[in-house]
């Protein structure tokens, strides 16, 4: 499966992954939380991320998110499937447009 993933202070990269739960969860390094985007996008992030002490990353509709995230999409049945390429191009620039500014 084809995502787009964000680590703090990194630029968003395309990652080919599998794509069950562990896997996702091993992306985010813990148990994953999603928030539904923009243009059918899903954003998964740890969905402790407000009680661990991860870096700050992205900022969503004015929150904060830390810590590692990436961006996927579901099916009509709600399973996560592959970006297209036009959707990674896409996901990407959303990716780095929210990233957390450090001065």
């Amino acid at each position: 499966m084809i995502v787009v993933v964000k680590e703090p202070n990194k630029a968003a990269e395309i990652r080919e992954i599998e794509g069950g739960l562990s896997a996702l969860q091993q992306i985010v390094d813990g148990r994953i939380e999603v928030m539904e985007l923009i243009n059918g996008f899903d954003l998964v992030c740890n969905e402790e991320f407000l009680f661990l002490d991860l870096e700050p990353n992205i900022v969503v509709n004015g929150e904060l998110f830390f810590g590692t995230v990436f961006i996927t999409k579901a099916d009509d049945t709600g399973n996560f499937v592959s970006l297209s390429d036009s959707e990674v191009r896409l996901a990407t620039m959303i990716l780095n447009r929210m990233a957390v500014q450090l001065v």
